[in-house]
């Protein structure tokens, strides 16, 4: 499959977007906006998980933790949001290099 550089029209018209970036550079992306980017952190941080991007365990130790399934259900969570918010770092990319303008 051949990659198309960003900001040369990448996306034609119905192209998906993962077309244009790998997943594991989105995810990296992703990480190090979430570390270093005081409003992805902030947004990390108000949705009710810790101010850091990787995996809080404090939980483990919480008497409320109740047994393996809350914290696999808690994993599962933290993995879904962090999901939703490469995708939304995918579209961004798409929009600032192909973007509706």
């Amino acid at each position: 499959m051949e990659q198309k550089r960003p900001g040369s029209g990448a996306t034609a018209p119905g192209q998906a977007v993962q077309t244009v970036y790998e997943t594991r550079f989105l995810a990296y992306l992703s990480r190090f906006l979430l570390t270093f980017d005081p409003a992805a952190n902030a947004w990390w941080f108000r949705q009710g998980l810790s101010d850091s991007w990787e995996q809080d365990l404090s939980y483990l130790s919480s008497s409320e933790a109740g047994g393996t399934s809350s914290i696999r259900q808690r994993e599962e969570a933290t993995a879904a949001l962090f999901a939703e918010f490469t995708e939304s770092v995918e579209v961004g990319l798409a929009d600032y290099f192909v973007g509706p303008y």
